[in-house]
């Protein structure tokens, strides 16, 4: 099975419970990342590997993406797939939002320690 295309650009917006803001940020992918999927998709073939591409926020506002290939039905040594970093911690820009629609969701994570409270 040959992979989907891969997107040249990703775009994301999230808000931060930490920073208490919006950020956005556009990931464009490395160069040569279609040909890098294929040789990954040829080396983990489907169906034996599931093939994931992640994308992953910081409270500080940076984004973060990387590939994950796992097999679903491997056993004993039998390689077990593979992690890689395909953008390590891309700065985001503040973006516009109202974030009092958080304000209780937040509180409740910060009085159960799940997260500290924000950064002023």
């Amino acid at each position: 099975m040959d992979p989907a295309p891969v997107p040249e650009l990703v775009e994301a917006r999230w808000f931060s419970h930490r920073a208490q803001k919006f950020y956005e940020v556009s990931l464009p992918m490395p160069e040569a990342f279609s040909e890098t999927v294929a040789e990954w998709f040829e080396d983990y073939p489907t169906p034996k590997y599931g093939h994931y591409f992640i994308v992953g926020f910081s409270g500080k506002g940076e984004a973060l993406a990387w590939w994950r290939a796992s097999c679903q039905d491997c056993q004993g040594d039998e390689d077990s797939g593979f992690a890689a970093a395909v953008i390590e911690a891309l700065p985001a820009d503040a973006a516009e939002g109202d974030p009092s629609g958080y304000e209780a969701q937040v509180q409740h994570y910060i009085d159960r320690g799940i997260i500290p409270g924000p950064s002023r």
